[in-house]
């Protein structure tokens, strides 16, 4: 599983749809390990992230944020509160998004160790998982990806995986 930012939109500092990002660029046949055949299998296992902030209603995509239909999941990413070299500080990016969806991918693959790459991206990018909203000051919108959710995700894999029961919600 590879987690990539969505990136940080243009110039301007206003997002744009996430499909001009082109292919993760890591990606190619001089690079893969001998028995991938075809590099563009992976990615199936690419999760890109968007960032978000909070508002009183909800969840909302940042302006900076690229968005778009290749976005897969978003995750905070404004004002997030971090260590820095200097000590903390609030900061903001796509770049800060994409490490809270690796924790999160991270640990419903730890939920079931025997999952695919493939497997781990549906569980972190659920269908059920809070919308968020449209913001009409973005070029891009949110229209894919819900917000990133650790507990519905790892429960649900544990589930899948018969190590809870269902009936015990």
């Amino acid at each position: 599983v590879v987690v990539q930012s969505a990136g940080n939109g243009n110039g301007s500092g206003q997002g744009v749809d996430a499909r001009y990002n082109l292919c993760f660029c890591a990606i190619e046949g001089g690079n893969c390990d001998a028995s991938v055949t075809d590099p563009s299998a992976l990615i199936d296992r690419i999760i890109v992230v968007g960032a978000t902030r909070e508002i009183q209603a909800g969840y909302i995509a940042t302006e900076f944020s690229n968005g778009g239909d290749r976005v897969d999941v978003y995750a905070p990413g404004q004002d997030v509160y971090c260590a820095t070299a200097d000590g903390y500080d609030s900061l903001s990016g796509t770049s800060f998004s994409a490490p809270i969806v690796s924790g999160v991918a991270a640990l419903v693959w730890s939920a079931d160790p025997d999952m695919t790459g493939v497997d781990v991206k549906a569980a972190v990018c659920r269908q059920d998982s809070v919308p968020i909203m449209t913001n009409t000051f973005s070029a891009t919108n949110a229209d894919t990806g819900g917000l990133v959710d650790a507990t519905n995700s790892v429960e649900a894999t544990l589930k899948s995986a018969g190590r809870i029961d269902e009936s015990t919600d």
